[in-house]
């Protein structure tokens, strides 16, 4: 009988070849097939075949072999588990069963011929649980999914897609794309789909659907099989975005009409926005062309830096600082500013930057230093009127009220004396008052 069977498969180091006699006992094994399950025996020959086959897999050995005897010349294949050493674990093995015959025609057993297929049936099903795992996924998302072969049929149609396209997934799957979508509608979705195809590249685009006031955002991935593509409706997040738009747009608008300085600064002082002002001021001191992403300590004055430091760190500790201070703007000019420093928290509340905001205050400062010395000098009449006009106001009258009890000429005339350089003084005093008037006034004029 072995003379019968295939060289290279007796001596096989990776299929095994046993021939079952119509008892159902084994005839023959090869080298492999013993040495592979030599922990159950060392030798199989008149044991029978169903030893190490798992009991669901036994009916489907006979059913093989029932076949096999009714139609002689054909071969059956079928999928066995056979034991291990450990209890109660398999290997998957594959078979070929065919009628060995003699020379004459008559039946000799049951030729099998088998491998192991244990690691690409595991990997198999655990490609069929992952594709399980990522249909469930793909079916529960909110993104709308389909995927296309190369003759254009859906293979695959989420819930999502149903909702978004108005589609029952019962009538699509298995027929043409073209069947519900016209390559020459008013839309782009078609065509852009088919350059994806024909460029073998991928593709992003947003769509607005006329009929449905909708817009639909899309990603096509071109593949060897064909297309798989992605969308969802991103009508209320465009209407977000545009009102963040304009609102951006009248807030910048605002800013830009104003005339104060405003730069935002990120913790590392890099300038993260500004407004128009701001670039003017900036130019005006610094003679530099404001940009988003400079270090904003270039634009600051060597003497400034200390005090803008110690702002700015306060800033980004939460506090708000205030300050004024006179910035030479040209070579002989100098002009009042008042500069304020905020920290910058976004939606989250965490801390973006400082917002660095400069005022002209010159005319204001200058007018409220004008006010401070008009009104030192206020004190200073007032001063003079309450008390050096009273000392010789008070000697006069004491004079003339002696010159009046005195008839002596000699006692008169030191009295009259006295009562001249008193008034001498007094009018010492009165232009001075005088003069301070006159001062007060100027100021006032400026």
């Amino acid at each position: 009988m072995i003379h019968l069977l295939p060289n290279w498969i007796l001596k096989s180091k990776n299929y095994y070849l046993t021939v079952v006699g119509m008892d159902g006992n084994f005839k023959f094994v090869n080298e492999h097939y013993q040495n592979q399950f030599a922990f159950y025996s060392d030798n199989w020959i008149g044991l029978h075949s169903y030893h190490l086959v798992h009991p669901d897999d036994q009916e489907k050995c006979l059913i093989a072999t029932n076949k096999i005897i009714a139609n002689p010349h054909e071969v059956v294949e079928l999928q066995i588990r056979k034991g291990t050493p450990i209890a109660n674990e398999y290997i998957w093995t594959t078979w070929e069963f065919s009628l060995l015959m003699d020379e004459y025609g008559f039946p000799l057993g049951i030729m099998c011929v088998g491998h192991n297929i244990t690691e690409s049936k595991l990997a198999n099903e655990k490609a069929l649980e992952f594709e399980r795992k990522a249909d469930s996924i793909i079916e529960n998302i909110s993104e709308g999914f389909f995927v296309l072969n190369k003759n254009w049929e859906f293979l695959k149609f989420n819930h999502a897609a149903e909702e978004l396209l108005g589609l029952r997934k019962e009538e699509v799957l298995g027929n043409s794309f073209w069947k519900f979508f016209s390559e020459n509608a008013h839309y782009q979705f078609p065509k852009l789909l088919l350059w994806a195809f024909e460029k073998n590249e991928s593709i992003s685009f947003e769509e607005k659907v006329l009929n449905k006031e909708v817009i639909y955002k899309a990603t096509v991935y071109p593949s060897p099989e064909g297309l798989t593509v992605f969308f969802k409706d991103v009508t209320e997040e465009r209407t977000i975005a545009n009102s963040l738009l304009h609102s951006e747009s009248k807030l910048r608008a605002l800013l830009d009409s104003t005339s104060d300085c405003n730069v935002l600064i990120s913790p590392d002082f890099k300038v993260l926005s500004y407004n128009k002002q701001a670039a003017i001021t900036m130019f005006q001191l610094s003679h530099k062309e404001l940009k988003e992403g400079d270090d904003f300590r270039d634009y600051i004055f060597e003497d400034a830096e200390i005090p803008f430091l110690k702002a700015f760190n306060m800033a980004l500790n939460g506090q708000v600082v205030k300050i004024e201070r006179e910035l030479k703007v040209e070579s002989n000019k100098y002009v009042w500013f008042s500069i304020s420093y905020y920290p910058v928290y976004d939606h989250q509340n965490n801390l973006m930057g400082v917002s660095f905001d400069s005022v002209d205050i010159d005319q204001r400062k200058r007018i409220e230093i004008n006010l401070q010395k008009k009104n030192e000098m206020l004190n200073s009449i007032s001063w003079k009127q309450s008390h050096e006009v009273r000392k010789p106001v008070a000697n006069i009258l004491g004079l003339v009220s002696l010159l009046k009890e005195t008839e002596e000429k000699e006692e008169r005339n030191l009295y009259i004396k006295h009562l001249e350089e008193e008034s001498n003084d007094l009018d010492d005093i009165i232009h001075e008052i005088v003069h301070k008037i006159s001062d007060y006034y100027y100021l006032g004029d400026k």
